[in-house]
């Protein structure tokens, strides 16, 4: 299935940049504007059900437009025959699913005027689990008491605009009362592109015939159903080519229940109670990490604010589906999810939306995190000038140390009783968390500690983690006493990973510079060696970037991480991406004596990631601190997790960390050897 999606004219263009801001759907002033359609309803606007005004109406709190979401289930038909398939790839229609999902954007103008809905459809039933996206983008406008609706295919430089009347609809009981509404076509016209000009009219004789329903669903009010259907002209040469005497093209109907207007989820509910009146708020919440950690926590019932740039109708449907995957609750409501669009970096307005939506955790996903912007912990700051609990998925070994000599941010963090954490991620904090455990129970005391991570290459990957990795290729590094170069110090790992790994090759590892490297030291001063190494699946990429590590060390090219894009577009061709696995693991291989012969001993920890799920490692302490942040009482409860600014070292146990992991295709365990 390919995307597909209009191409925006200048028009658009200029509707975008006057209209589109951010989504907030937690204080919003309602304006008595009704919108397109309760001008184009009139006087039995007003009758229409409560959800069809709250969602249709205009509600800002300023002189811009406003941007709200819906989502739902959807089922798509396409008729039979070539001409049906032909002219719906011509009308840009959907292609043909039987259980989907559809996720809605819509854009209002603040006079109410004119619209750009953004429909996006994902199957369900896809049998790759690629989950491809389907977009189709329509505007609509007010002209002369119609609806003008622009359809067509974005290759297609001629566009149809169909001309509606909108008429609400009643029930047939004693009662009269209204349902909805329906899509009454009046005429087609073609246009050159998104034109309202140069318009031609289509005779009656050949004009496609539409109609569309919105109907609220009578067993709650909480919901609607919609249906569209398309059927070719009243000719019987259409239903000779097409082999229909319907003459049907396709259509879709569906079931919207999901909405990010606040006044909606209020007035009905909508948002199931919590375990926290206050939100969750992840910022970077469509990235890799941040969109696992959503899911996460809405499977555990908490309340989620989604904080990213640019809207991904995919991401925030997967989200949805993997919080049900594994809710231990399948009826878990999923409207405790919001998304706010917005950039993190104008500081005014995240402080504005962190006490608006009356948050009471920031999650920061926005790597990567060895930025020199990064490396003014802005956000840090705005979540303690807020009194909000900050923790960030930092890998950054400068950002770190930093963060943690942070005296003043510490000392005020302390005094408000605000815990403020970094490097709440797969290194330092699981890392730390595993040699601590397997410290106590096996050594006596440590000599070296060696890490290793390496994922599947059909794994996804996010450009943030490439910049991480890439900004430090061929720089150099310190392993202790000892100086190295990033991605070099190249070894192979015999038999450290786990056995399900180990079935398939060995895996190249190179270094790579994280904090543990300055942590480990300062935790067990007897250590004499401290190694981290990551590596890629296929060799080809592994042994490519070992490459360009030496032009970086040669001062060839000043810094591989300006080629990010590059790099992930390459990694991401068909001719790499079908051979490899979504089979990663990591290891933690530590060396020392015996706590009880004092012979020498080595330890490894392994932990295995099947079925893609790597990513979700990582993402894991966030989700544990979380817990641990909103259960504590009076900085008693949780001696772990004290006030104050400092690095996700030893905040967990090992227990807790699988705990949380049990659903998902990952599993650890310990291998002893006596040296």
């Amino acid at each position: 299935m390919k995307c597909q999606r209009l191409v925006l004219t200048n028009y658009q263009r200029l509707f975008r940049r006057t209209f589109l801001s951010n989504v907030n759907t937690n204080n919003v002033t309602i304006n008595n504007n009704p919108g397109l359609y309760g001008y184009m309803l009139g006087s039995e606007f007003k009758a229409q059900p409560k959800l069809l005004q709250l969602f249709h109406s205009v509600q800002a709190e300023t002189s811009s437009s406003i941007v709200h979401f819906c989502s739902g289930s959807i089922v798509c038909h396409r008729g039979s025959g070539l001409l049906a398939k032909l002219i719906s790839r011509l009308g840009g229609a959907p292609p043909p699913m039987k259980k989907g999902s559809v996720y809605v954007e819509i854009q209002q103008s603040i006079d109410g005027q004119e619209e750009i809905w953004t429909r996006t459809f994902v199957d369900d039933n896809d049998k790759n689990n690629k989950k491809t996206a389907f977009r189709f983008q329509t505007i609509q406008y007010l002209k002369d008491d119609h609806l003008i609706e622009i359809i067509g295919n974005s290759l297609s430089p001629i566009k149809m605009q169909f001309v509606f009347k909108i008429q609400a609809v009643y029930n047939n009981s004693k009662t009269n009362e209204c349902i909805g509404f329906d899509h009454i076509l009046k005429s087609v016209h073609l246009s050159f592109g998104n034109s309202r000009r140069f318009l031609i009219k289509l005779p009656k004789v050949l004009q496609p015939l539409a109609h569309g329903e919105t109907r609220i669903d009578l067993s709650d009010s909480k919901s609607w159903n919609l249906k569209v259907e398309l059927f070719a002209p009243n000719l019987k040469i259409f239903s000779w080519f097409m082999n229909d005497k319907r003459r049907f093209i396709g259509g879709y109907e569906g079931h919207i229940n999901r909405f990010s207007k606040s006044q909606i989820q209020q007035l009905y509910h909508l948002q199931q109670q919590s375990q926290q009146d206050h939100p969750i708020m992840i910022l970077g919440g469509f990235g890799l990490f941040g969109a696992r950690i959503a899911s996460a926590l809405l499977a555990e019932n908490y309340r989620v604010i989604v904080v990213s740039r640019k809207n991904h109708p995919v991401v925030y449907l997967k989200i949805l589906q993997q919080a049900q995957k594994h809710s231990k609750d399948k009826n878990n409501n999923k409207n405790n999810l919001q998304i706010l669009l917005f950039d993190v970096n104008q500081l005014n307005e995240l402080s504005l939306n962190i006490e608006r939506s009356k948050s009471k955790i920031v999650i920061n996903c926005c790597g990567p995190f060895q930025s020199k912007t990064a490396r003014e912990y802005r956000i840090a700051h705005i979540c303690l000038q807020n009194l909000v609990h900050y923790i960030d998925l930092a890998d950054s070994r400068e950002f770190i140390i930093n963060f943690t000599k942070q005296t003043n941010m510490n000392a005020h963090a302390k005094e408000a009783q605000i815990c403020m954490v970094t490097g709440a991620s797969t290194v330092p904090g699981l890392s730390t968390t595993v040699i601590a455990e397997l410290n106590e129970k096996y050594f006596h005391s440590i000599d070296t500690i060696e890490i290793g991570i390496s994922p599947g290459n059909e794994t996804s990957r996010s450009l943030a983690t490439i910049q991480s990795i890439l900004s430090g290729v061929g720089k150099p590094l310190k392993f202790l006493n000892l100086t190295v170069y990033g991605w070099q110090s190249l070894k192979q790992a015999k038999d450290q990973f786990h056995v399900k790994l180990n079935n398939n090759h060995r895996r190249f590892l190179s270094a790579v510079d994280v904090p543990d490297l300055d942590l480990l030291p300062l935790l067990y001063p007897t250590i004499k060696s401290v190694e981290f190494r990551a590596g890629l699946e296929l060799d080809i990429l592994h042994l490519g970037l070992w490459l360009c590590s030496w032009f970086v060390r040669a001062g060839l090219i000043q810094d591989l991480s300006y080629y990010s894009k590059l790099m992930k577009y390459i990694s991401e061709l068909s001719i790499f991406t079908k051979f490899g696995s979504d089979r990663g693991g990591m290891f933690v291989q530590i060396r020392g004596t015996d706590i009880n012969t004092k012979r020498d001993i080595q330890v490894i920890w392994q932990i295995y990631a099947g079925s893609g799920d790597g990513p979700q490692i990582p993402a894991t302490a966030a989700v544990i601190l979380v817990d641990k942040i909103l259960t504590r009482k009076n900085n008693q409860t949780d001696s772990t997790l004290k006030s104050g600014a400092y690095a996700c070292v030893n905040l967990f146990t090992i227990e807790e960390y699988m705990s949380k992991l049990r659903s998902y295709d990952i599993e650890a365990n310990v291998r002893i050897d006596m040296i």
